[in-house]
């Protein structure tokens, strides 16, 4: 269960965006896994919060009061994003426009637009709608970059109901650019065999 001061912290969040409600704003990590029922080693840290670099600086400015650095670009060896960091009574806050991930012969652009009209899960917190960044887009982030940790309790997530998962990672999938090794991954988590025309 979210911290209260985290969950203070995602409420003055929705407040702030909340007119600029046509650009989309999704929260991730692993606070958006804990709301999603998803079961982590470790309670989460941060809040992490996605959009396209069309709406950074939009909504950078919302949160301006709180910022504590400023919207900058970001380039590491298997990360781009436009980044910016907040502190919301305590609980650090990050925005991520943009966000590319190039690892494990794949590249992987997040398209936040697409995400939040076709992927978002809606989670209600305290009589506000919060969106959340669906559990098949954690799937493939998390098998990028390595992280058992948090690729395997996701699949865990998945399997249930894999079916209303399944379309929206098949779309992810058709976006980006994959190595066989990574399809050949996420078919033993999941237990599927994805479109042949994914390959290659």
């Amino acid at each position: 269960m979210l911290s209260n001061s985290m969950r203070e912290a995602i409420i003055t969040v929705d407040q702030l965006t909340a007119r600029a409600v046509s650009s989309p704003l999704l929260l991730g990590g692993s606070a958006g896994l804990l709301l999603q029922g998803v079961l982590l080693q470790a309670a989460p840290r941060d809040l992490d919060y996605y959009t396209d670099i069309a709406y950074t600086q939009t909504l950078s400015r919302g949160l301006q009061a709180y910022a504590v650095d400023a919207l900058c670009e970001s380039q590491t060896d298997i990360y781009y994003s436009m980044l910016s960091h907040y502190d919301m009574g305590g609980v650090s806050v990050e925005l991520v426009g943009g966000f590319r991930v190039t690892a494990r012969d794949s590249v992987y652009q997040v398209d936040v637009s697409f995400l939040s009209e076709n992927g978002a899960i809606h989670y209600e917190l305290e009589g506000r709608t919060i969106r959340l960044m669906p559990l098949s887009h954690e799937l493939l982030f998390n098998v990028l970059r390595k992280r058992h940790d948090r690729y395997e309790p996701i699949a865990e997530a998945m399997l249930p109901r894999l079916e209303d998962h399944q379309a929206i990672l098949q779309q992810l999938l058709a976006q980006g650019t994959w190595s066989d090794e990574v399809l050949t991954q996420i078919e033993r988590l999941l237990g599927i065999e994805l479109y042949y025309q994914m390959r290659g």
